[in-house]
């Protein structure tokens, strides 16, 4: 009797060693499954912050070119603008020395030289695209939607 007593308490334990077994064979699976999900949910994390970093770096620079091409513009309009006083000068009667003389006229004085007033206002004018320029509400998001599409901008 005590055999066969100890053949089912040693089936027993086998049984139960069979099923802590396989209870720690299918958790370590799970525990693995989990851990391959934290590892892709923290990859696809990981790139939105590379892909928002990336379009941040883009809107600066799309920022930088829009105020560059401003700059531009305003530089050529006041080439222009010196152009023409240049070739407005050069049509006009030469330089007498009794235009130097102060007048005896009641007139206001005006300053022989307007191309530093032109300048000064042109400076302005640019100093007042800049400030728009920053301040504006429009994003650079906006920008970019503009620019582009896509029916779907949203990338996050």
């Amino acid at each position: 009797m005590k055999f066969v007593y100890f053949r089912e308490e040693k089936r027993r334990l086998k049984r139960l060693e069979r099923k802590r077994q396989h209870e720690e064979k299918t958790l370590a699976m799970k525990i693995a499954l989990e851990e391959r999900k934290m590892l892709i949910a923290h990859r696809k994390l990981e790139s939105m912050r590379l892909l928002e970093e990336l379009f941040n770096r883009v809107k600066v620079q799309i920022a930088q070119e829009e105020l560059n091409k401003k700059e531009r513009e305003l530089q050529e309009e006041r080439l222009r603008g010196m152009d023409i006083e240049t070739a407005n000068a050069s049509n006009s009667t030469p330089f007498m020395p009794t235009q130097l003389l102060p007048q005896t006229t009641t007139k206001e004085y005006k300053p022989l030289n307007t191309n530093n007033n032109s300048k000064e206002i042109i400076e302005a004018q640019l100093n007042e695209l800049r400030k728009e320029f920053y301040q504006k509400d429009e994003t650079i998001d906006d920008i970019l939607r503009k620019r582009t599409t896509i029916i779907d901008r949203k990338v996050f």
